[in-house]
């Protein structure tokens, strides 16, 4: 996943000034005075700070709970306690976690559209909320 790709490397009176976005998990390499500065990009966060709250409707064939590619630090699964079956949750090759009515489940450090979820019937409902996107 790609958030950006521009680097700008500022130095005044020995002060060295970074900014820009580059690739999640990448490393930047930044040349001062011939000695190199290693910068290891992890666990880039989604910071807008909107709040995205809203329902699955879950069926018999899997799919992902949005299309949000951002990197959250928690994403927080509700089965509904109505639901009539359980849900599966897992990626999109493979959905085994179960999901009773009335469970949650939080997720660290995941993007949201990675998510799949499946039932063995239709008409089951998944809360879902998180912070960015």
């Amino acid at each position: 996943m790609n958030i950006g790709n521009t680097i700008d490397v500022n130095i005044t009176n020995s002060a060295i000034t970074v900014t820009g976005t580059v690739n999640i998990n990448s490393t930047i390499d930044v040349n001062v005075s011939n000695s190199t500065i290693n910068v290891v990009v992890q666990n880039f966060y989604n910071t807008s700070g909107q709040v995205q709250n809203f329902d699955v409707q879950v069926g018999t064939t899997a799919s992902a709970i949005t299309t949000d590619t951002s990197l959250i630090q928690a994403v927080i699964m509700l089965a509904d306690p109505y639901n009539q079956s359980e849900i599966f949750v897992g990626n999109a090759t493979n959905q085994k976690f179960p999901l009773v009515a009335g469970a949650s489940l939080t997720l660290n450090n995941v993007v949201p559209a990675n998510i799949y979820v499946v039932s063995n019937q239709t008409g089951n409902t998944l809360h879902i909320i998180y912070s960015g996107g």
